[in-house]
């Protein structure tokens, strides 16, 4: 968004895997996976409190993307999410947002995962699936030579 925001550097893909997009945390997923699935609600305040300078408005849209107004003219989106992860909800609405201003976006919830599954390649084919999809993504955006 700053990049285009402040016209570069080009950027022709977004991989975003489990990510934050709403510093305010108030999708349902927040309160649902709270605790018990690894990442929970509490050290979601504490990254945020060591993210942010204290002033910072959390709907501020280079904070949080999902509250931006504008939203077009993005690169192409793959985004991932885990269903028990705080997360989840965050992640699956901003790709939501993306595909209405018309960006490209291929989106993936791996229901039954946590917020860690893609450090575990040797243990979950999920990782696995997720570590393909990726690779898929980058060589659609490196071929196609369009940068935005």
């Amino acid at each position: 968004m700053m990049s285009r925001d402040r016209s570069g550097p080009a950027i022709c893909q977004q991989i975003l895997i489990y990510p934050v997009t709403d510093a305010t945390m108030s999708f349902p997923s927040i309160q649902a996976n709270a605790k018990g699935y690894l990442l929970t609600q509490e050290m979601m305040h504490w990254f945020l409190n060591h993210y942010r300078r204290p002033e910072t408005d959390l709907k501020d849209p280079y904070l949080s993307p999902y509250w931006a107004e504008d939203h077009s003219q993005l690169p192409p989106a793959y985004i991932a999410t885990a269903g028990y992860d705080p997360l989840h909800d965050e992640g699956e609405a901003y790709a939501q947002k993306l595909r209405d201003a018309g960006v490209p976006v291929v989106y993936r919830s791996f229901q039954n995962m946590v917020h860690v599954f893609f450090q575990l390649p040797k243990l979950l084919k999920e990782c696995r699936e997720l570590e393909d999809d990726i690779a898929k993504a980058l060589q659609t955006a490196f071929s196609a030579k369009v940068l935005l």
